[in-house]
């Protein structure tokens, strides 16, 4: 067995059994207690095991949601932009004989396909046409009401929020990366030592070499 050669998911298996095995086996036990590996340093390999396993698991289910999240968040991003787009182009037409709103409405501007850049472009849209009377006169008949309004800015909010859970995850994700990898080579340093030290004390037992799947 080349442990070094194996999968990370393989080494997780392989470290744990060749442990067990020397616990569960007598002449294996007596004789690496005296290398170095009583059964209380053992039980050191297989506490790094086992919090290698759980890093390594956690991080793959974190690793499901995180892709989930982003799915929903660019649904929610399309929709958000969606609206705004066709809301802005029924302003613009409603308001085209009066620059002045169209400057306050930024309606000159297009829409930055940076995400944070266009929630504050659709915010202020929203924002102006619910603060000023003679816009939402206009745009009314065109189906843009004070409760279609306030509906798009909570949709804006919602987005937000989104982003933001999105930002933590991706920091919690990191962090457990981190933690997860060091957790690895912790388990790894500890098996290779001990496997060598399994070579040297039985390189003349094919049997029990055997046993540990040398």
């Amino acid at each position: 067995m080349n442990y070094k050669q194996l999968s990370v998911q393989k080494r997780l298996v392989s470290s744990k059994e060749a442990i067990l095995t020397v616990l569960e086996d007598p002449a294996l036990s007596e004789r690496l207690a005296g290398k170095g590996y009583p059964a209380d340093e053992l039980a050191v390999g297989l506490s790094l095991q086992d919090e290698a396993r759980k890093l390594y698991q956690t991080r793959i289910v974190e690793y499901g949601t995180g892709v989930v999240s982003t799915e929903t968040l660019n649904e929610l991003s399309k929709s958000v932009r969606s609206f705004a787009v066709s809301h802005r182009n029924i302003a613009r037409r409603a308001l085209q004989d009066s620059p002045g709103l169209l400057d306050k409405l930024r309606l000159r501007q297009t829409l930055s396909v940076q995400r944070d850049v266009m929630l504050m472009q659709i915010r202020h849209f929203y924002a102006e046409i619910l603060g000023l009377s003679e816009v939402l006169q206009v745009v009314e008949p065109y189906g843009i009401t004070a409760n279609v309004v306030e509906a798009r800015l909570a949709d804006v909010d919602a987005l937000e929020a989104a982003m933001k859970e999105q930002q933590q995850r991706r920091a919690e994700a990191q962090e457990l990366t981190v933690k997860r990898n060091q957790a690895i080579a912790d388990l790894d340093n500890w098996t290779v030592e001990f496997l060598g030290t399994v070579r040297l004390v039985f390189r003349n037992q094919r049997e029990q070499l055997n046993k540990l799947g040398f």
